[in-house]
């Protein structure tokens, strides 16, 4: 699809950084995102909702010195982060691969109106966090000019807007997310209720926060608001507004003592689902070849009921998976282009995974489910 977006609508997302600046799990520092025009890639970047300051040497790019003038509470303080530091460079039993899923935002023009396209939003958000999948790729397809004149919203971007919106901790939607057109409807939508979506009652090792404009002491870093009753403080200065992952180390009299680290760390180390990214991208191709990851795609798997019986393929090991669906038309009208044999060889897998349907369709957010439910068994064994 090659929808030009209204020039003037901004959207706020949070992009996750890598150790070394690599963008990772897509959550992290606080921009306004300008939807894309045409011929451009319109991947939904944000540095605040979806995105994160990956972690406390990363942040100390951006930081002003905090080293500690007085002796006591900002020696215990400090003492408190070197611990949580080494705690945190031991290896634990975690997830070291990702997996990713693009679809076309044109799924959400066959919805006939708002509500229902803020509901079909949130039944892909629900699929991605029950699979956990960490990464959602939303790519456009050609559209007829004149349907897509008469569509009120853009599908691409609402889609997405919708999946960031879902996917941040309620406590942390009113600092990222403005009254807008695109989440008129969020009320219909079911709540993924992801492991990082915590209640001020919960108690966790790792909170997501955003970064408060509030002065500190000298030497004390900056204070995060974690969902809690008391703020967190960590001993980095970090500018205010940004979207960060703490691991929370000590409660105090007046606040909690934490450290910032890489949004990654909770599924790497202790094998915690920490939720989903989303970006946008131009097209198909640009889904498959723009990867946040190191290293790339190594396994991208399409689905089509041409394609072969899933329960029939040997899948090789991998560190970064991709699951391509089709829209309305499938993945000839995404790549627009017919011939079987050449779909397929943009692939690893071209895969059937409801063999024998019933039905003539099988809606995009259908055949999330099935699909994710036929590789369950097939993922967690083949990560390098």
């Amino acid at each position: 699809m090659d929808a030009t977006p209204t020039k003037d609508k901004k959207l706020k997302k949070a992009k996750r950084k890598s150790v070394g600046g690599e963008d990772v799990q897509g959550k992290s520092s606080v921009k306004k995102v300008k939807k894309a025009k045409k011929d451009t890639s319109t991947e939904v970047e944000a540095e605040g909702a979806n995105g994160r300051v990956e972690s406390e040497e990363q942040a100390g790019e951006k930081e002003v010195s905090t080293k500690a003038e007085k002796k006591g509470e900002g020696e215990d303080v400090q003492s408190k982060m070197e611990e949580g530091r080494k705690d945190g460079e031991e290896k634990g039993p975690g997830r070291k691969y990702t997996v990713s899923i693009a679809l076309p935002g044109s799924i959400i023009s066959n919805a006939q109106t708002k509500a229902l396209k803020s509901y079909l939003a949130g039944q892909v958000a629900r699929a991605a966090a029950v699979f956990n999948v960490d990464e959602i790729v939303v790519f456009k397809e050609e559209e007829n000019p004149k349907l897509l004149a008469k569509q009120e919203v853009d599908p691409n971007f609402f889609l997405a807007h919708n999946l960031q919106y879902l996917e941040t901790p309620q406590y942390l939607r009113k600092d990222f997310f403005p009254r807008h057109d695109s989440l008129e409807f969020a009320g219909v939508m079911n709540p993924v209720d992801a492991p990082h979506h915590l209640r001020a009652s919960e108690e966790s090792k790792y909170r997501e926060g955003v970064v408060l404009n509030k002065p500190v002491k000298k030497g004390h870093g900056s204070f995060i608001n974690i969902g809690l009753r008391k703020e967190c403080m960590v001993n980095k200065h970090i500018k205010p507004g940004v979207r960060v992952t703490v691991e929370v180390l000590e409660e105090q009299k007046k606040n909690y003592v934490g450290r910032v680290v890489s949004p990654a760390q909770p599924r790497e180390q202790d094998g915690l689902y920490w939720g989903y990214q989303t970006r946008i991208a131009p097209n198909l191709n640009a889904a498959m070849s723009s990867c946040p990851f190191e290293g790339g795609y190594d396994l991208v798997i399409g689905t089509s009921e041409r394609g072969e019986d899933i329960q029939g393929i040997e899948m090789k090991p991998f560190k970064h998976l991709l699951v391509v669906f089709g829209g309305l038309g499938g993945l000839e009208v995404s790549l627009d282009e017919q011939d079987t044999n050449k779909i397929a060889s943009l692939f690893h897998h071209y895969v059937n995974t409801c063999p024998g349907q019933g039905s003539r369709t099988i809606r995009t957010e259908e055949a999330v489910l099935i699909t994710m439910t036929a590789l369950k068994s097939k993922i967690g064994k083949l990560d390098m």
